[in-house]
């Protein structure tokens, strides 16, 4: 007869084998699956980008995969396996607004699981802003010219938040929508190109004091070098309490700004941790209206950016959506922030030169000067920093410049007697370059010689800080 002992051991060893059998078998797991896109969206404006949706069902284990399709548009690819694409419809009626892409998994064992997205189909809209004289016909020579760090050498940072944990703070319209979009718009190949790994997006309730900190302090710090160049998104709030000025986060209290938000002076210390060849800050920013009283009304009429100017003026470039009082304005039919979508459409292509599809922050600053002055309900935006400063945001499409190659010294072609005479007086006279340089210059022009340097330069081949170097 076994004893007690005895019969618990054995107990024992049946349950070990019974669980040796179910993990080496996967007879236990239950299947799971995560349905990915991408580009992460919800929302799909026919015709404009993206133009399809790369998704991703991520499991694990022996499963067999079966996508369905509940709306309008298809499917490229097989439907049996891990990774499919979805191609939106061309035009869509008043109850097909919507599509509802599901996944289901099946193991042999008759088990499954499924996971589904679903997304907002809409017909383009048209843009509410007049068409803008082309860039390449407004921007002046000195500020068109290419120059080093390209889109290789960016960084990107989009910062803010749409909600807040504070029911008292009003949410942003469209803020995340801006956000996700410009996201997407930076790291597509086929718009700026910018790597995925240097860009980041800290938003909505990512936004708080710790990933912050992680980000700016260690993230960008650790990456970005005096050779880089880069560009803060955001969009958000400032709020002020005992005369010091906050960034609200996500999770930040009202109550208690000391303790819950983003001082100034600790986003100035996050900067001073960088050094960047040169900073770009495009800032859609409000003060926070509490009820305050009139001293404190006046104090808190514009948002402070202390911070943004921790970098000298000669290496950054700043621009706000408006006056520092109030958000730009808010576009239903588009969804987006005023601000945010012109810069969508910017970095789309609309700002960009004629000439090879390259864009500098020249003629991004005037594509947003004359969208903007051309429409009344439109707030301002305003500059800050050395405007001559040549920055190439977005580098030269090749097939751009392949095609464009022939019929580039034609587009640019300039008249060294009148206009180069014009441009190297205007320089001299900023101080780009010295008496020396600038005698060599007229005398050249004014005998008729060839100077490859001096040529390159006019024509926009080189930078105004390569000239002034070496010539």
């Amino acid at each position: 007869m076994m004893t007690k002992s005895g019969q618990t051991g054995l107990y024992a060893s049946i349950l070990m084998i019974l669980m040796t059998i179910c993990l080496s078998q996967h007879v236990c797991a239950q299947p799971s699956v995560v349905l990915i896109a991408k580009p992460k969206t919800h929302t799909i404006t026919l015709g404009e980008r993206p133009e399809k949706i790369v998704l991703k069902a991520r499991t694990s284990g022996e499963v067999e995969f079966l996508w369905e399709l509940d709306g309008p548009g298809s499917f490229e690819g097989d439907a049996t396996t891990r990774e499919l694409v979805y191609l939106p419809p061309s035009s869509i009626t008043a109850d097909s607004t919507e599509v509802t892409i599901s996944v289901t998994v099946n193991t042999t064992r008759g088990e499954s699981a499924s996971d589904r997205i679903t997304f907002e189909l809409r017909e383009p809209v048209e843009s509410p802003f007049p068409t803008a004289t082309p860039v390449s016909e407004t921007v002046p020579p000195s500020e068109s010219l290419e120059s080093s760090p390209k889109a290789g050498n960016l960084y990107v940072l989009i910062l803010g938040a749409e909600e807040y944990q504070d029911e008292r703070i009003q949410p942003i319209q469209f803020a995340h929508q801006d956000a996700e979009a410009l996201y997407e718009a930076f790291i597509d190949p086929d718009i700026v190109g910018v790597p995925e790994e240097r860009v980041k997006m800290v938003f909505g309730p990512d936004f708080i004091d710790r990933n912050i900190k992680r980000t700016l302090g260690k993230w960008l710090s650790d990456r970005v070098t005096d050779e880089d160049l880069l560009l803060i998104y955001y969009t958000g709030y400032q709020a002020q309490e005992n005369a010091e000025y906050y960034w609200l986060t996500f999770d930040a209290e009202l109550d208690d700004l000391f303790s819950t938000a983003v001082s100034e002076e600790e986003f100035t210390e996050m900067l001073e941790r960088l050094a960047p060849k040169a900073a770009i800050f495009l800032v859609d920013a409000a003060p926070f209206a509490a009820e305050t009283s009139e001293e404190d009304e006046a104090a808190s009429e514009e948002i402070s950016l202390s911070a943004f100017q921790v970098f000298s003026e000669a290496r950054r470039l700043l621009i706000q959506a408006s006056d520092g009082m109030r958000f730009s304005q808010r576009l239903t039919k588009q969804q987006h922030g005023e601000f945010g979508y012109l810069l969508l459409q910017a970095f789309q292509g609309n700002a960009a030169s004629s000439i090879n599809g390259q864009l500098t922050f020249a003629e991004l600053w005037t594509y947003l000067k004359k969208q903007t002055e051309n429409n009344e309900e439109s707030l301002q935006p305003v500059l800050r920093g050395k405007r001559d400063l040549d920055i190439v945001l977005m580098a030269a499409r090749a097939e751009n410049i392949a095609s464009d190659n022939s019929d580039e010294t034609a587009s640019i072609e300039i008249s060294r007697d009148d206009t180069g005479k014009e441009r190297i007086i205007e320089i001299y006279r900023h101080g780009d370059i010295s008496a020396a340089q600038f005698k060599k210059a007229l005398d050249i022009l004014q005998s008729g010689e060839t100077d490859q340097i001096l040529d390159d330069f006019l024509q926009g081949t080189i930078s105004l800080e390569i000239f002034s170097e070496i010539f």
